[in-house]
């Protein structure tokens, strides 16, 4: 995918049971005639196997369209550096930083500390600001004293695996 991202957006909606938010990450890119349109990754656990471990499963989709957002916390929108393509950040997601090993915490938490994580591999490719993964948890507190217990801090943190 030659589509050149202008920002990602890390984007948090109401599960299906309502009670915390399942949150995404958007690549935006605008296309030449002014409309936005994205590559959205939802990774999500994958509730098969023996065990109880939920090892994530990455669903990831062209959108013609910026991001859905549903009644949740404001879109967490970052800039990315010129000449960024969705190819480029995919390639540093998942084949460079095995970003998709990753276990869920049962029964099936921990998609905003993904999306946390992933901001922080950026920055520190300074393919973002390096002030990214500070400026997210700033936005997590305020975001928790908006909505409380759907909005979870300390952060649900999954595991990543090698």
């Amino acid at each position: 995918m030659s589509m050149p991202i202008g920002y990602l957006a890390v984007v948090g909606t109401p599960n299906a049971f309502g009670a915390v938010f399942n949150f995404r990450l958007s690549l935006v890119s605008q296309n030449p005639n002014g409309n936005k349109e994205s590559v959205r990754i939802d990774m999500q656990p994958s509730y098969i196997g023996r065990d109880t471990s939920m090892h994530a499963i990455a669903l990831v989709e062209y959108n013609p369209y910026e991001y859905s957002q549903r009644f949740g916390p404001e879109p967490f929108l970052v800039p990315v550096a010129p000449g960024i393509t969705a190819a480029m950040l995919l390639e540093m997601i998942f084949n460079q930083s095995h970003m998709d090993q990753y276990i869920f915490v049962y029964p099936g938490q921990g998609c905003r500390h993904w999306c946390a994580s992933v901001l922080d591999m950026l920055a520190q490719r300074q393919v973002v600001d390096a002030q990214v993964p500070q400026w997210f948890a700033n936005y997590e507190v305020v975001q928790h004293t908006i909505f409380g217990d759907r909005f979870p801090m300390p952060r649900i943190r999954g595991t990543f695996y090698l």
